[in-house]
């Protein structure tokens, strides 16, 4: 299952409060973070999440190995 346009911004915002974190701190985070309003965890949207910041992880990995001088 998808996210609707209403959940991308939930997405984003969980997104934007666990990037920045260590990864051995993202998972307690996440937890936190991924919860449905009556309290239980909402795995679609930590699985969106995780995904988001996996690719981020590659993103950096890649630019790194990048030449930017020429």
């Amino acid at each position: 299952m998808r996210p609707d346009s209403t959940d991308w911004a939930r997405v984003g915002d969980v997104f934007d409060a666990v990037a920045d974190l260590p990864p051995d701190a993202r998972a307690d985070a996440l937890d936190r973070l991924c919860r449905s309003a009556d309290g239980h965890l909402d795995t679609h949207l930590r699985a969106e999440v995780e995904s988001l910041l996996a690719a981020d992880t590659t993103a950096d990995l890649f630019g790194e190995g990048m030449d930017t001088d020429h």
